[in-house]
């Protein structure tokens, strides 16, 4: 029984990392984190969408499969968003500078 609360309390943990992850992407873009999820090809969205799913996967190190779950997408678009946000990390200082800004941010809660 023990154990069971324990897991059960280490899940919603985590629940609330990658809410709170998706949230502060959400406050420093100026956007509501419940559009973050919502299905769109706004460009306001699909890039700080795409930020939240690299940190998702740098920070906690979440399954393809999980990241796809968080925003009803497949693995595979969840796969591409990383890849997308990682390439142009290292060409764009101002994209990096921003990565960087939610990081700390995200530290510091």
């Amino acid at each position: 029984m023990n154990a069971e609360k324990t897991l059960r309390e280490a899940e919603d943990h985590a629940a609330d990392l990658q809410e709170r992850v998706v949230a502060f992407v959400a406050v420093f873009y100026r956007i509501d984190p419940a559009e973050i999820k919502r299905r769109t090809r706004q460009a306001k969205i699909v890039a700080p969408r795409q930020i939240a799913v690299y940190l998702l996967r740098e920070l906690m190190g979440l399954s393809w499969p999980c990241i796809g779950k968080i925003f009803s997408f497949d693995h595979s678009t969840a796969i591409h968003a990383y890849q997308k946000i990682k390439r142009n990390r290292s060409a764009a200082a101002r994209l990096n500078n921003e990565i960087q800004q939610i990081t700390d941010a995200i530290q510091k809660y």
